[in-house]
């Protein structure tokens, strides 16, 4: 039986090929059904109409209106096409009548019988409210007087900012649109913006206070089933949509000049295609092009053809309008490139927001007006191009259409109070991910066993990806999963990688915690509950525990020849120390904890890297990028033997870091030299210090004997880099000595540890 929950929907369009603000809320119906509310549509004559859903279509009153609802009309119908230019003729007269009275957007002329429509509707069905969204103004204004005859609350989306640069060469229209801004987000239960720029803009302008939300529209996720495109003869950019006013091909065409002026080689390798409608301007540019073998102009695809398309190019190109209010917009193609998993190349336009959700993806954005910085991001994908297939699978989890109504909805259950917030509960499910590949008695079995009998978390799952091992893994997995309701098995046919195998388990994972746990560890006593702790810190990315083996400080002690030895010592440490946090600015994957919304904003491992090394480096960059804190919690004691996930691939370990590390250079533009583990080690050791000194507890001098042990296993090889060191580590074990001494005297001021030793 269908939901008696129903909502009125104003959008001006709706079905209408090719068009933005239609394809908005045509996306979003059948997620509200999803959600047990039963739509119902009130739009123009200018599109199609829905099957399955109560909609309502009323036609403009005014010249100017119809004339526009013809344009889109003739396209339909032969008869139409026929008399359009007769009545147009007609028209014409009332027409520039109207443009000299009034001269308002052919929008608005569905106003009045929208109104007077929307008002029936609302009494015949009853909504629980009325929601406004689309780039005209008319439909929110009407939503608002609906609202007010009928007192249903309204919500009002605005896809584009009613109030921008634009209007200041007109100061009535700029008077007209403040008022109107004012008018709605004074009416409006909730008003939904598309960027924090755009909400912070008109909370500047209005008395919007808390009513203010931002929902990114996102797109719908992708068929990510057939296999990505192999590189071929060229680098394939390809911009999809249509080129038109300042979004142009003017400033890309003139940074491909200079690409090819600086490494003429390159006109043999890279190709420019176009899919979608080109105006005048960017025509004009392509045809003045010196190399037209380069530009592949192919016209308007069907929309379901070019998410395929998209799917098996290099490149995406990006090009976002130059105008004033660039700054305050997100442009919707955006969304879809993202769900591609595909690189983009991001022209923009002094938007920070659209910068940071390219960058913390990954992505390479570049100012829009300027030739120089877009070559530079130009010869930067063809460097990657040439290192690789350029098989990034980075499919967006986050920007999808059903997240955006779902948020919408949530806003009227919860009674349009403050901005939504997420939240992780006291007790929120933790996804352990496990990624294997032989060595199954070795580190496989151990880990699951550690796991199953020493994690006192109630509310978890295990899922382990096997990478077609050969060694009975798989057998082992499945009969574990029988005995085990925790756990899930994935069980690949060929060898994913490690970025690949824990891709495959996080689009899988149930979790609102995710937790990527090599198969080579086994786990200590309250190991879970722990990590998950400190992630209820907003500002917190990414937390890890220390271990015995990894290359950062998170290594604790070198000492132990046995498992027991070192899960002994491990457990020594964890029980005496606090829950003492530090920063730092990678941490190794043996064990990485981190909050689903975190893989929702920057993606997913960079399968770009093959088999392994580096993708972690790659993701706390692209974590810190994104404004996160990573940090590791000290009294969390991880065992880590090294090299469980890899097996017998260790031959060909030293190309592949060579050329990940390469790789990882060129995606983010930077010279890789993170601070060595040796250096972080004494600082970790003087902090220990320092806080003993301010009445610390003592076992932080016995912290500062296992990092100052650590350090000494990796003396620098140089002469005075040597010769520092050793002049650093022996002002620290001076500095230890004379407080380990003091301690042995009695503790004569000295603070004594909780655990009195």
């Amino acid at each position: 039986m269908k939901s008696e929950r129903r909502w009125l929907i104003l959008s001006y369009f709706s079905r209408i090929d090719g068009m933005a603000c239609a394809q908005h809320i045509d996306d979003r119906l059948p997620y509200f059904e999803k959600n047990g509310i039963s739509p119902v549509l009130l739009t123009s004559i200018c599109g199609t109409c829905h099957e399955g859903v109560i909609q309502k279509r009323v036609p403009s009153v005014a010249p100017s209106g119809i004339r526009y609802e013809l344009r889109h009309l003739r396209k339909r119908s032969a008869w139409v096409k026929m008399i359009a230019p007769l009545i147009n003729v007609i028209l014409l007269p009332f027409y520039l009548i109207e443009k000299l009275i009034i001269d308002l957007d052919s929008q608005w002329s569905w106003f009045p019988l929208a109104i007077m429509r929307g008002i029936s509707l609302c009494r015949r069905y009853r909504p629980e409210v009325i929601y406004s969204t689309g780039g005209p103004a008319s439909a929110h204004v009407a939503a608002a007087l609906i609202s007010r005859t009928t007192g249903i609350p309204f919500i009002a989306e605005f896809q584009d900012p009613l109030v921008h640069g634009d209007w200041l060469r007109s100061r009535r229209a700029l008077r007209v649109f403040t008022w109107l801004e004012r008018f709605i987000c004074e009416r409006a239960s909730a008003v939904i913006f598309l960027t924090d720029e755009a909400r912070k803009n008109a909370q500047s302008r209005t008395n919007l206070g808390a009513k203010g939300h931002v929902i990114y529209p996102g797109a719908n996720p992708f068929d990510l089933s057939g296999p990505l495109r192999h590189k071929g003869e060229f680098c394939r950019f390809s911009h999809f949509g249509s080129l038109g006013g300042s979004r142009n091909l003017v400033v890309f065409l003139e940074a491909l000049r200079l690409v090819f002026s600086e490494h003429p080689e390159l006109t043999e390798v890279i190709r420019l295609d176009l899919y979608g409608s080109c105006d005048g301007r960017s025509r004009r540019s392509i045809e003045e092009f010196p190399w037209p073998q380069v530009v592949q102009d192919h016209g308007r695809i069907p929309r379901t053809e070019s998410l395929a398309v998209m799917r098996r190019t290099d490149v995406l190109l990006l090009i976002q309008n130059t105008e004033e209010f660039s700054a305050e917009t997100i442009p919707s193609k955006v969304y879809e490139y993202f769900h591609a998993a595909r690189p983009i190349l991001g022209l923009v336009h002094h938007n920070q927001e659209l910068r940071e959700m390219l960058e913390v993806r990954g992505e390479r954005p570049v100012s829009a007006d300027d030739p120089r910085d877009v070559s530079a991001g130009i010869v930067h994908y063809v460097q990657l191009w040439r290192l690789s297939d350029l098989n990034i699978s980075k499919a967006c989890t986050h920007y999808d259409v059903s997240s955006a109504v779902d948020r919408l909805v949530r806003i009227n259950r919860e009674g349009f109070s403050a901005p939504l917030r997420a939240n992780l509960g006291a007790m929120a499910k933790v996804s352990i991910i496990i990624v294997s590949y032989n060595s199954l008695h070795e580190t496989t079995a151990p880990c699951l066993e550690s796991i199953f009998s020493r994690t006192d978390y109630d509310n978890y799952e295990v899922i382990v990806v096997d990478n077609a091992s050969k060694d009975g893994t798989p057998d082992y997995l499945r009969q574990l999963a029988a005995r085990e309701k925790r756990l899930v098995c994935i069980l690949n046919e060929t060898n994913r990688g490690f970025a690949g195998g824990n891709n495959d388990a996080i689009k899988a994972a149930t979790g609102d915690v995710l937790v990527l746990l090599n198969s080579d560890t086994v786990v200590t006593r309250g190991w879970l509950a722990k990590l998950v702790e400190p992630l209820r810190d907003k500002s917190i990315g990414m937390v890890g525990p220390v271990t015995n083996s990894v290359g950062n400080e998170q290594r604790i002690f070198s000492a132990g020849a046995t498992v027991e030895e070192i899960l002994a010592e491990g457990e020594r440490w964890t029980d005496t120390a606090d829950s003492g946090l530090f920063e730092t600015e990678r941490l190794g994957f043996f064990c990485v904890a981190f909050r689903r919304e975190v893989t929702e904003r920057i993606g997913l491992l960079d399968e770009g890297f093959g088999l392994g090394f580096y993708e972690d480096d790659d993701y706390c960059i692209r974590v810190r990028k994104a404004g996160y804190r990573i940090v590791c919690r000290e009294d969390v004691f991880v065992y880590h033997r090294g090299g469980g996930s890899f097996g017998k691939m260790s031959a060909t370990a030293r190309a592949l870091i060579k050329r990940n590390r390469q790789l990882l250079e060129a995606k983010h533009g930077i010279t890789y030299r993170p601070r060595h583990p040796r250096d972080r080690q004494l600082d970790l050791a003087e902090q220990y210090l320092q806080g003993f000194a301010g009445g610390g507890d003592e076992f932080l001098l016995h912290k500062c004997h296992g990092r100052l042990k650590v350090a000494e296993t990796s003396v620098p090889r140089g002469y005075v880099k040597r010769l520092l060191f050793r002049r650093r580590m022996r002002a620290l074990q001076n500095v230890l000595l004379r407080y380990d001494a003091a301690l042995a005297k009695g503790g004569e001021g000295v603070t004594k540890g909780k655990n009195g030793r």
